[in-house]
C-alpha cells in the first residue's frame, strides 16, 4: 500500500508492506522529523559568554554563544520556527527550586507550560536531585561546566617579610647559635657587657675590638669573619632585586585552598544546591547577583560563587579580583516543559552534535574573543617595563635608619664601656 502526502513543501512517498488482512509494517516512523515550521516557544536571558543577546539585531541573529548556536542547529534540522521571550535582569533570574519547594524565575515559565524549552543551559547538578528533573525534562548533556569563586587578590609580600624569608629558618638558627657561642667565648675574657657590645659591633661593622689572645679563640673568630663576609656579599648582591620586584601572595585557586582559607561564600540560593562539599555548603550565604561581587570588593575574607566562564567574563577587566580554578565540575543540559513531545527528537540531535564535536566547536568559538583578549593583556604586561614606585624602595630607607640607629647605640655603648 502506498500513501502520498506533503512534507516541507515537497511531495514524499511513504510505503508500508501489507501482511495479511490486519497487519501493516513501517507505521512507527518518526513523526517529528520535519516540523514544517512548527513554532517552538523559548525563554532566554543574557549569560555571557554562553549566551549573548544583541538588541540591535532581529530574529535568531540576536543570539550568539554556544547555548544558542547549538539550538540553532537543532531547530534548523527539525525545520522549526522559534519564538523567544527575552528576560532582562541578572543570571540569577534563571530560577530553580526555592527554599519553599516552589519553582521560581524563568524555570516557572517551563513549569506552567508557557514556554517549551529554555535557551540557557542549566547545570545538571542544579537539577538532578530535585523533583523537576525526576519528570525527565532535560536533554542530553552537551558539555561540561563548573563552579568557580572570585576573591580579592591577596596582594604582595611586604618588604620586611621578604627580608626575613630571604634566608631559610635553619640559616637564622645557625647564625644565632654562632653569635651565642661567640658571646660566651668573649665573656670569659672581657665580661658580659663588653662582650655584648663587641657582638653588636661585629654584626654591624664586621669587626671586634680586642680579640682574645688564645689561638683557638682567634681561629674561631677568623672563621666568623669569613662567614660574615659571605653572608654580607650574598645579602647585598640580592638586596636591590629583593626590595624592588613585587612578590605576589598566593590566591584562592582550588577547592582545598577555599576550605583552608575559611572564607565566607556568597551566591544564589540555587548555587547552594549545586555545592556537593558539606564544608563549603556550611559557609554559604545567599546574596544577590551584584551584592555577591560587592561583598568580595569590601572584604578580604569573602568569595562569590558562579559559573566559571561567566566569572571570568565578569572580572576580565578588573585587576583587583581573581578567579579560581574549578571548585566543582558540572554537566550542562537544556531544560524543557513536562511531557514535551519533541524532547526525544531534540535530545537525539544534541547527542549527535556532541558526538561529532560541533558542541565543543561552538563552545570554543564563544570564548575565543575572551581568551584572545586575555592573551593580549598578558603579552602587553610582559613587554612593558616594571614601574619602580617609591613604596618599593621605601623599606631601604627604613633599613638605613635602623642601621644608623644600631651604629649610634653601639658607638655610645663603646664610649660608656671604654670610660669604665
Amino acid at each position: 500500500m502506498m500513501v502520498f502526502g506533503k512534507g516541507g513543501g515537497k511531495k514524499k512517498k511513504e510505503t508500508w508492506n501489507w501482511k495479511g488482512s490486519r497487519t501493516c509494517e513501517g507505521l512507527t516512523f518518526d513523526k517529528a522529523k520535519d516540523l514544517n515550521g512548527y513554532e517552538i516557544r523559548m525563554n532566554a536571558i543574557d549569560f555571557e559568554p554562553h549566551l549573548r543577546i544583541d538588541s540591535t539585531k532581529t530574529g535568531l541573529q540576536r543570539f550568539s554563544g554556544d547555548n544558542s548556536e547549538i539550538l540553532k542547529i537543532v531547530f534548523e534540522k527539525l525545520n522549526a520556527s522559534v519564538r523567544v521571550r527575552v528576560h532582562t535582569g541578572t543570571v540569577y533570574d534563571l530560577g530553580g527550586i526555592d527554599s519553599h519547594g516552589s519553582i521560581v524565575g524563568m524555570m516557572a515559565d517551563l513549569a506552567t507550560g508557557e514556554v517549551d524549552m529554555g535557551m540557557n543551559a542549566r547545570s545538571l547538578h542544579n537539577t538532578w536531585k530535585i523533583e523537576y528533573v525526576s519528570l525527565q525534562r532535560h536533554t542530553y548533556p552537551y558539555g561540561d561546566g563548573g563552579l568557580c569563586v572570585i576573591t580579592r587578590r591577596a596582594g604582595e609580600l611586604s618588604e620586611f617579610v621578604k627580608i626575613l624569608s630571604f634566608l631559610s629558618p635553619s640559616v637564622h638558627v645557625i647564625i644565632g647559635v654562632l653569635c651565642t657561642i661567640a658571646l660566651l667565648v668573649l665573656a670569659k675574657h672581657q665580661g658580659f657587657l663588653r662582650s655584648s657590645v663587641n657582638i653588636v659591633h661585629f654584626m654591624a661593622f664586621g669587626s671586634i675590638y680586642r680579640l682574645p689572645r688564645p689561638s683557638s679563640s682567634r681561629i674561631f673568630f677568623s672563621s666568623m669573619f669569613v662567614l660574615h663576609v659571605i653572608f654580607n656579599a650574598l645579602i647585598q648582591g640580592h638586596l636591590a632585586s629583593l626590595l624592588t620586584i613585587p612578590v605576589s601572595l598566593p590566591n584562592i585557586r582550588t577547592a582545598e585552598n577555599l576550605k583552608r582559607s575559611g572564607y565566607q561564600i556568597y551566591g544564589s540560593m540555587f548555587h547552594e544546591r549545586e555545592l556537593q562539599d558539606p564544608e563549603l555548603r556550611s559557609r554559604f550565604y545567599v546574596n544577590t547577583y551584584h551584592g555577591c561581587k560587592q561583598r568580595v570588593l569590601e572584604s578580604d575574607r569573602a568569595a562569590c560563587l558562579d559559573d566559571c566562564l561567566h566569572q571570568y567574563a565578569r572580572i576580565q577587566n578588573d585587576s583587583v579580583l581573581h578567579r579560581s580554578r574549578k571548585i566543582q565540575q558540572n554537566l550542562l543540559v537544556y531544560v524543557t516543559r513536562e511531557n514535551w513531545p519533541l524532547l526525544a527528537s531534540v535530545t537525539r540531535i544534541i547527542h549527535r552534535t556532541v558526538e561529532v564535536g560541533i558542541a565543543m566547536l561552538w563552545k570554543k568559538a564563544s570564548t575565543r574573543k575572551m581568551y584572545r583578549a586575555r592573551k593580549r593583556r598578558w603579552t602587553n604586561r610582559k613587554r612593558k617595563f616594571r614601574n619602580l614606585e617609591i613604596r618599593h624602595v621605601l623599606f631601604s630607607f627604613y633599613m638605613l635608619a635602623t642601621g644608623l640607629f644600631v651604629a649610634t647605640v653601639t658607638f655610645a655603648a663603646e664610649m660608656i664601656v671604654g670610660r669604665r
